[in-house]
C-alpha cells in the first residue's frame, strides 16, 4: 500500500480533493432543506443524551411524530421575525 501511494501520490490526492468537494456540495444542498436540518440536529442531540455510539432506532420513534408534524409544531411556536430562511440565527 505504501509503495502504491508513493507511486500514485498526485492522482490519489486529486481524487480525494474531488470527492471531498462533491461530498461538501451534497452536504450543503442537503442541509438547506429545513426538515433535513432539524432531523440531523435531533439525531445529534439524542445521541449525546443517550451516550451510545450505536443507533438502536430512529430518532422519530423517540419524538413520537413525523418530521412534517414536528415542523408544523415548531412553526406554531415561531415569534415574529423567525422563519426557516434565518434558521440558526435565532
Amino acid at each position: 500500500m505504501r509503495n502504491y501511494y508513493h507511486k500514485n501520490k498526485k492522482e490519489i490526492q486529486a481524487y480525494r480533493k474531488k470527492t471531498r468537494k462533491q461530498r461538501n456540495s451534497w452536504r450543503r444542498k442537503y442541509m438547506k432543506n429545513p426538515l433535513n436540518n432539524i432531523a440531523q440536529n435531533l439525531r445529534r442531540r439524542l445521541r449525546g443524551l443517550i451516550k451510545k455510539d450505536t443507533k438502536t432506532s430512529s430518532v422519530l420513534q423517540y419524538i413520537g411524530c413525523s418530521l412534517d408534524k414536528l415542523k408544523i409544531h415548531l412553526e406554531s411556536q415561531f415569534v415574529p421575525g423567525m422563519n426557516w430562511d434565518n434558521y440558526g440565527l435565532w
